[in-house]
């Protein structure tokens, strides 16, 4: 028993070693909603973009769909937490609302990303 909860532990060591997270980059913003990405977490599984949505106070907005191309890729969303899909979301007092989007994984490394809300 004490050696099967070690190979877990040692697991659980090792899956954080198998991501990559980007922090270094720039970002510009077109159109009414502006996006400001704090991280990208590139996994074996998926590629999580942690997202700082901006718009104004007391106002609704929508997002229908975002995609990210990546060189001669494009991969659309696979899951978004923080607002619903398809539905208005109103902004509250403060003009920032922290996301997170869910991609397929990347294959390979890639010098920019663009980003379509």
């Amino acid at each position: 028993m004490k050696r099967k909860a070690l190979w877990l532990i040692a697991g659980m060591c090792y899956l954080p070693m198998l991501s990559k997270v980007i922090h270094t980059y720039d970002t510009q913003s077109s159109g009414c909603i502006r996006a400001l990405v704090d991280s990208i977490d590139c996994r074996n599984d998926l590629t999580r973009v942690y997202v700082r949505l901006k718009g104004v106070p007391h106002t609704s907005s929508r997002i229908d769909n975002v995609t990210m191309q990546a060189e001669s890729t494009i991969l659309t969303m696979n899951d978004i937490d923080g607002v619903d899909v398809k539905r208005w979301f109103q902004w509250e007092d403060s003009p920032y609302i922290p996301i997170e989007i869910d991609f397929a994984p990347l294959k390979k490394q890639c010098e920019r990303l663009v980003f379509t809300i």
